[in-house]
């Protein structure tokens, strides 16, 4: 197990400086950062515990994303593990880091629908 590379101790960093500056209480996970041998990353978050498990792989905006994704896991309100709220969070942690969002929503949506029905709701809040 490695540590955690600059690049993502600075992005989460920001992203926690972020949420604090929208009046948010923001708990600082442990993060288990470990390489593979892919392109793409996975990763697990036990919110409880406040701890994510990242296995990261070689397209950094992935690992970005996935590191992004556990976060807002930690962050969302202990509902259901992939909840409204949890997906609303998501989207907004992905557009503050400017993700490519037609890369996200490929990701996310191939992962669950209900990351799809948050991202029309997000470009909702965002005419408003």
């Amino acid at each position: 197990m490695k540590s955690m590379t600059k690049w993502a101790a600075d992005l989460m960093g920001e992203a926690i400086a972020y949420r604090v500056s929208q009046g948010h209480m923001t708990r600082v996970p442990k993060v288990v950062w470990r390489r593979c041998n892919r392109r793409e990353s996975t990763g697990k978050a036990q919110p409880g515990k406040g701890v994510i498990y990242l296995n990261v792989g070689s397209d950094r905006t992935d690992a970005k994303l996935l590191l992004l994704h556990e976060l807002a896991h930690i962050w969302a309100p202990p509902e259901e593990y992939h909840s409204a709220a949890f997906w609303d969070l998501a989207w907004e942690l992905y557009r503050w880091a400017k993700l490519p969002i037609r890369y996200v929503k490929m990701r996310e949506g191939n992962y669950l629908k209900g990351a799809l029905v948050a991202y029309h709701r997000s470009i909702r809040k965002e005419k408003t």
